[in-house]
């Protein structure tokens, strides 16, 4: 059925949109696997790439939450994928990113004692706008993959903010203070949990949801982004292996 299914509906690169050919992975072209940069030699806090002497463009700061991991570099491909997602309606896309992830021997194993899981909220102005929230889509499918459960609604978003995007890292901070709160803090209370974003930049956002459950009583936090955005300079990669 499977191969009936293809030659009608050839599966096609989340990336670059080409058909998939016989023996490539089923999401991700050769051409545009191979330029993926998967983040290694990182940060046991942040996850971001280390320089050459050993030192971490977040040294110094004091996050809530205890590790952090991403899967890339948040690049032009990542990025591409990333979007689609998020403001193209793609939705279905969330499991292709999980199963790539997840096939791609992306690194949660600082993360196996977590007891649930728990995607960063969206304003529901803005998910209504959007129709759905992409980190939900992932981290239900994530927590499929995993065997954990995902409580979308534990963290619920209460301020309407600007989008981080547009910015700086203090703004950001400023901006996202308060903007969140717990829902049910009996679910949350005493739990290890793995929360879930689609792009770490200043960590800004994540810290904040991190402080708002452990102020509700969560014992850790633990993040896991899809991608990371890096300084140039600090960039230290390899790219994906081709299935």
């Amino acid at each position: 059925m499977n191969s009936i299914l293809d030659i009608l509906f050839p599966p096609r690169c989340m990336f670059c949109k080409n058909i998939i050919h016989k023996g490539q992975s089923r999401c991700v072209c050769g051409t545009c696997e191979g330029m993926l940069e998967l983040i290694e030699n990182f940060c046991e806090v942040c996850g971001a790439p280390l320089t050459e002497d050993g030192i971490c463009e977040c040294s110094g700061e004091d996050y809530a939450f205890s590790k952090s991991r991403s899967f890339a570099v948040y690049d032009e491909i990542a990025k591409t994928l990333i979007h689609d997602l998020k403001f193209r309606k793609r939705p279905e896309y969330g499991e292709k990113i999980i199963d790539y992830l997840i096939s791609n021997h992306a690194d949660l194993s600082f993360a196996a004692d977590a007891d649930i899981i728990i995607p960063v909220p969206l304003h529901k102005k803005r998910e209504r706008k959007r129709g759905y929230n992409q980190t939900a889509v992932l981290g239900a499918e994530l927590g499929r993959k995993l065997q954990k459960p995902c409580f979308e609604k534990a963290l619920k978003k209460i301020k309407d903010t600007l989008p981080q995007s547009d910015l700086s890292g203090e703004e950001r901070r400023k901006n996202i203070s308060g903007a969140y709160s717990v829902r049910d803090k009996d679910a949350v209370n005493g739990k290890i949990i793995l929360l879930i974003d689609d792009v770490f930049t200043t960590g800004s956002t994540l810290n904040e949801c991190a402080q708002t459950l452990l102020n509700a009583g969560a014992h850790k936090i633990y993040c896991f982004t899809v991608a990371k955005t890096v300084k140039a300079k600090t960039v230290k990669v390899k790219t994906v292996k081709q299935l």
